[in-house]
């Protein structure tokens, strides 16, 4: 008789950003490694997205379209899901850390598919 072994679901990943391109590289990086992984071009479509999904790692970039911050994003979003892992994205080079309402890291752009992957299993693990 076989035993049957839990099923896992992959970690899933909101990844909201402006830049076309970069939103497709990092779905497609992410979806490469396993990850459940979802793109939200601003802070609009990624509340309407969380309201309908429950996510595992937020990854946000600081400056969105119109206004919008990432920041208050994220302090939204760790309201509504208090275990989510919350990941800064910028090309700015200080991590502005005093203005992040939410914890969470950070990943300075522009980066690669192995530092990408290595801040979303640190996140994880935190």
């Amino acid at each position: 008789m076989l035993e049957s072994q839990p099923v896992t679901q992959p970690t899933s990943v909101l990844f909201v950003e402006d830049d076309p391109l970069v939103r497709l590289f990092v779905i497609a990086a992410l979806a490469d490694e396993g990850y459940a992984a979802e793109p939200a071009a601003d802070a609009d479509e990624a509340r309407a997205m969380m309201d309908r999904t429950r996510y595992d790692v937020l990854m946000t970039d600081i400056m969105l379209p119109r206004g919008q911050s990432g920041f208050a994003l994220a302090a939204w979003a760790a309201r509504r899901q208090p275990n989510l892992r919350i990941i800064y994205t910028s090309g700015l080079p200080e991590t502005a850390a005093h203005r992040m309402v939410a914890q969470g890291s950070y990943l300075e752009k522009p980066f690669g598919a192995r530092r990408l992957i290595s801040s979303i299993e640190a996140a994880r693990l935190c």
